[in-house]
């Protein structure tokens, strides 16, 4: 059986020759070949590390503030950002950026994602996005503490002796005799336990059992029966920066004798270490 033949459109042939199909699309080498996060309480540290032909670094730390850092070719970035001194340099094509966020408003943990956008000399991209954790660290000093008598605890007596033990975690650590002048209206000078500093690093993920607590416990030497009191307090991420004074009662086996203050200063800040020679810039040589 014949079939039949079409004649051939000149019109629809020299279209087909016209187009032609696209060439592979070549890949572009992206510049970027590692990017990693670690944290210090509020401070994060990006370090990048790239390939030669970078032509710009742009991170985004998720909190509304970012870098850039635009390559120069042959010049060196990494410097000290006080003397302005040329620095230790990193390996060549590494970044070291830090930046400190802002603590949570209750002082626990909280994440950002970062973006980082690296642009190389060929006109390539490449965008990375990573979530990181933080928890807020702070170093709290209780200071020196000192007490005083607002009124004698033995009338008619000249002296008073006192003994001040102070336990950390229960364990003693100090242990303080005292005779202290009395007077009708007691003994209103400060009496200073030396030594009686103390300073730790916590948060809001330090264990119960790794957490200073702190007590006072006083005795004073009656003829016939002795009295007692004691102040203890527990570190916490949550305390704020001032002066603490507290009232305690003394007490003998039968009722309440006497009043003491027991006063000291506490410090307490936020943990956000960026090295002085931290910048968005950083050492690369082409």
């Amino acid at each position: 059986m014949l079939e039949r033949c079409e004649p051939e459109d000149p019109l629809h042939t020299e279209l087909i020759k016209r187009v032609k199909p696209l060439p592979a699309r070549k890949i572009i080498a992206h510049s970027l070949s590692s990017f990693d996060v670690t944290t210090d309480s509020v401070v994060a540290k990006a370090t990048v590390i790239t390939s030669e032909d970078t032509r710009r670094i742009f991170i985004d730390w998720g909190d509304g503030q970012n870098d850039t850092i635009n390559i120069i070719p042959g010049r060196l970035g990494q410097f000290n950002v006080f003397d302005r001194q040329p620095a230790v340099p990193l390996p060549k094509g590494t970044f070291e950026i830090y930046h400190a966020y802002a603590e949570s408003e209750n002082r626990r943990s909280f994440t950002h994602t970062i973006l980082l956008h690296v642009e190389d000399t060929n006109g390539g991209d490449d965008i990375r996005l990573k979530t990181i954790s933080l928890t807020p660290r702070y170093r709290i000093i209780h200071y020196q503490s000192r007490f005083q008598i607002p009124e004698a605890c033995d009338v008619g007596k000249e002296t008073q002796k006192f003994k001040v033990v102070m336990y950390l975690n229960d364990a003693e650590i100090h242990n303080y005799s005292l005779n202290i002048q009395n007077s009708p209206a007691g003994s209103v000078l400060w009496h200073l336990l030396e030594d009686s500093q103390l300073s730790q690093e916590i948060s809001a993920d330090t264990q119960p059992d790794e957490i200073a607590r702190i007590r006072f416990k006083f005795t004073e030497f009656d003829w016939i029966f002795n009295d007692y009191g004691q102040y203890s307090v527990t570190l916490s991420y949550t305390m704020e920066t001032g002066v603490v004074e507290q009232a305690i009662i003394l007490s003998d086996s039968v009722s309440e004798t006497c009043r003491i203050n027991i006063h000291y200063d506490r410090e307490v800040s936020l943990i956000a270490n960026i090295p002085s020679i931290a910048s968005p810039l950083a050492f690369y040589a082409p």
